[in-house]
């Protein structure tokens, strides 16, 4: 990885009594940029360093964006920055999206 990139890891979560969401894909994006994501599993992204707009959600039936939740999140070169999401429990509210830096630059930090 190049000292001006860093990652932001997505990972997109749902309480187990909603199994219906086993049969949906989250999706999420990156300063405007679309990608599928996977339930409950690492979803890493090169990037380069600075800040970005980080969005999780997830097609719904009838909603295209069913939760959809949005952060800022400040990528440090070299480092790496988890995005939390959990799909809301009422199909109407978002979700719940929490951002933290992990890795050799929260331990600097």
């Amino acid at each position: 990885m190049n000292a001006q990139q860093g990652t932001i890891v997505i990972r997109p979560k749902y309480f187990a009594l909603l199994w219906i969401f086993m049969l949906l894909k989250p999706k999420g994006s990156v300063d405007g940029t679309e990608m599928p994501l996977t339930w409950k599993q690492d979803n890493p992204v090169p990037v380069t360093a600075g800040r970005h707009e980080v969005g999780v959600w997830c097609p719904y039936f009838f909603l295209r964006r069913m939760g959809y939740s949005s952060v800022t999140v400040d990528v440090p070169p070299g480092g790496a920055v988890e995005v939390l999401w959990s799909a809301p429990w009422v199909i109407y509210f978002k979700g719940k999206i929490t951002a933290q830096p992990v890795g050799p630059a929260a331990a600097a930090a």
